[in-house]
């Protein structure tokens, strides 16, 4: 009988990873919502009776090993989202507790000082459809302009935005409102019906490491359809 040992590690993982973010103190500070932490319980409790018969010489069947890899295909994708989120979150610093449990590569440590970005991005919009608008937020300079990754010692993507009545003057600076910082370059924005009609200014920046702004971007008016 023949054990996929990377079956075999992903359990290793869970057994630790799961148990771990449902420890309040450290679901808190994680930042995981009681819905998020239930899916993964879910996942989890799925997951251990699918793989102990996978493992067992007496149920390592087709049907068996077909289950386990169906459950695999789900889970272990949602693991590595989990990581990425946690890793990339601003608002969140990582423990070494959290590195070890949750099994998360420890990046190479960033150098002590980080320029602040002094490079003010461009955005075009990409797509629109009712209520939804892609953005594509890019470097302002050759040959980077169609890079998709974002800039050296850019980690996030900070944005502003108002919205004014189609027939209303471009707003001024203190009318804008902060919307989540993003890690992609393209990304969607989604409107709500009320908005039907009006338009919006959008303004981006980049973010470092270190949580610091650079210069914004002119605004790209959006009309909301």
């Amino acid at each position: 009988m023949k054990i996929s040992k990377e079956f075999s590690d992903f359990d290793d993982e869970v057994n630790i990873s799961v148990p771990y973010i449902g420890v309040p103190e450290n679901k808190t500070r994680l930042k995981i919502s009681d819905t998020l932490q239930e899916d993964f319980q879910k996942l989890f409790d799925e997951w251990k009776p699918k793989f102990a018969a996978y493992i067992d010489p007496n149920q390592h069947t087709p049907a068996v090993i077909k289950a386990v890899q169906d459950a695999f295909a789900v889970f272990q994708p949602k693991m590595q989202d989990l990581k990425k989120m946690l890793k990339s979150n601003l608002e969140i610093t990582l423990i070494p507790e959290d590195y070890a449990a949750l099994f998360i590569h420890e990046d190479a440590e960033h150098r002590s000082h980080i320029p602040r970005p002094d490079k003010a991005p461009v955005n075009q919009i990409i797509k629109q459809d009712h209520l939804t608008v892609d953005v594509f937020t890019s470097y302002p300079e050759a040959p980077h302009q169609d890079d998709t990754k974002l800039p050296d010692d850019v980690v996030k993507i900070g944005r502003k935005m108002a919205k004014v009545a189609v027939t209303a003057a471009e707003p001024d600076p203190d009318a804008y409102h902060s919307l989540e910082a993003v890690g992609n370059t393209v990304y969607k924005i989604i409107f709500s019906e009320e908005d039907a009609g009006k338009k919006a200014y959008l303004k981006t920046c980049y973010v470092n490491y270190r949580g610091e702004e650079g210069p914004y971007s002119n605004p790209l008016m959006i009309p909301i359809i």
